[in-house]
């Protein structure tokens, strides 16, 4: 069995959000469920880097998100 997480910032600076989700899905025992940044345009980069991966559009899908 494995953990369901999620990156709340998809953040650009750096490109630490691909670097928190490489991370996340290095670790055993782990799995990146979900994505979620306030800029749509980050959205759209998790989306296009992350295709497996649910991206939400709110906060709040995140929190009801049953994967994660």
């Amino acid at each position: 069995m494995s953990i369901g997480c999620a990156i709340v910032g998809y953040g650009a600076r750096f490109a630490m959000g691909a670097h928190h989700a490489k991370q996340v899905m290095d670790t055993p025992g782990l799995h990146l469920a979900a994505v979620y940044d306030t800029d749509p345009d980050r959205r759209e980069i998790a989306r296009r880097e992350l295709p497996a991966v649910k991206v939400h559009d709110t906060y709040e899908d995140v929190l009801s998100d049953s994967s994660v």
